[in-house]
């Protein structure tokens, strides 16, 4: 009997899939962030990093990182100001740089390298000292009460504040009208001001099925757009091998992770490129859940079962009706009051 805040139907259907039996162990494939658990792990580690200003900036894979995006950014003057002169103002001109460029690149359309980004935060590191910041970070997470903080533009980011022998971008290979283009992009709004979410839950709906299916002999993995090393340490409390997560990923040269990026990128139909790759080619996963446009793909191919999770796009909410009324087994899930 599944517990919590499942629907009537919806706990109907999952246990009736439970109870199945399989000529081969089943596969079930969940998303991670706001599908097993309230809220954005990547987001939230991204944020404690900023806080920490805790980045490697020295190490050579930094720059490399900071360079792959095709937007522009001044984190790398904003480094050379807190290297010269480490006081709160370049520090909190640091922050609200680091941060307003992932903002950015996370609100352009390229959903993919936005994501993938995330992953090479962490360069330099070891996979191990990931995990164990990851660890503290959710901890405290799951402590926050959830809301929102507020991060505004800092007075000192103003051009005629940037200390002399800032080393600011190089535009001068771009043509005019780009190199206008760009550098209108750079003057930022005084008043800017980014929401920064706080809190994370862990929804134990999510965690006993996975827990149910593993003891019915199913194959139970995650497969996130999130860098994987920080899930490893999350999916731990659902009792999930790291071998069974499958996220972003960054080459670990020498037991350090590097800025070159490890295909597949697993978000959309890189998910199931990862599902392919990692878990099998033989057939589709029994099972599916997740919550975005980013799991369509997978979602579309579980052979048994789709789970929705709300809040979701109208577009994907549409789509799974549409497959309830063809007699799919699609499941559409809000779990209420997380708080």
């Amino acid at each position: 009997m599944l517990h919590g805040r499942w629907t009537s139907e919806n706990r109907a259907a999952l246990e009736s899939l439970l109870a199945q039996k399989f000529t081969e162990p089943p596969i079930a494939i969940f998303d991670w962030d706001h599908t097993c658990v309230h809220g954005d792990t990547a987001n939230l580690v991204f944020h404690e990093l900023c806080r920490d200003l805790a980045f490697q900036f020295k190490h050579p894979d930094f720059v490399n990182w900071v360079e792959e995006i095709p937007i522009p950014s001044r984190i790398l003057e904003f480094v050379e100001m807190f290297w010269a002169r480490d006081t709160r103002e370049t520090r909190a001109a640091l922050r609200f740089e680091l941060e307003r460029t992932r903002w950015a690149l996370h609100e352009s359309e390229d959903d993919n390298q936005a994501w993938a980004w995330d992953a090479g935060a962490f360069v330099g590191w070891t996979p191990q000292l990931v995990r164990e910041y990851a660890r503290r970070v959710i901890a405290r997470e799951l402590a926050q009460p959830l809301r929102a903080e507020f991060l505004t533009h800092p007075a000192s980011m103003r051009a005629e504040k940037i200390g002399a022998g800032a080393v600011k971008q190089d535009l001068s290979g771009l043509h005019y009208l780009e190199r206008a283009q760009q550098m209108r992009a750079m003057e930022l709004d005084e008043d800017m001001t980014l929401p920064l979410a706080r809190g994370l839950r862990v929804r134990n709906e999510m965690r006993e099925l996975m827990y149910e299916m593993k003891n019915r002999g199913w194959r139970v993995y995650v497969i996130t757009a999130s860098p994987q090393l920080e899930i490893e340490a999350f999916a731990e409390r659902y009792f999930v091998p790291p071998q069974n997560v499958i996220g972003m990923r960054r080459a670990i040269v020498n037991g350090r992770i590097t800025a070159a990026i490890e295909s597949p990128c697993s978000w959309g139909d890189g998910k199931l490129d990862a599902y392919n790759l990692f878990v099998t080619r033989e057939r589709p996963p029994n099972f599916c859940a997740g919550d975005s446009i980013g799991d369509w793909t997978l979602l579309e191919w579980a052979k048994d079962c789709a789970v929705l999770v709300e809040p979701t796009t109208d577009s994907l909410r549409n789509f799974a009706q549409w497959q309830q009324a063809r007699g799919e087994n699609w499941l559409i899930q809000k779990f209420k009051d997380e708080g």
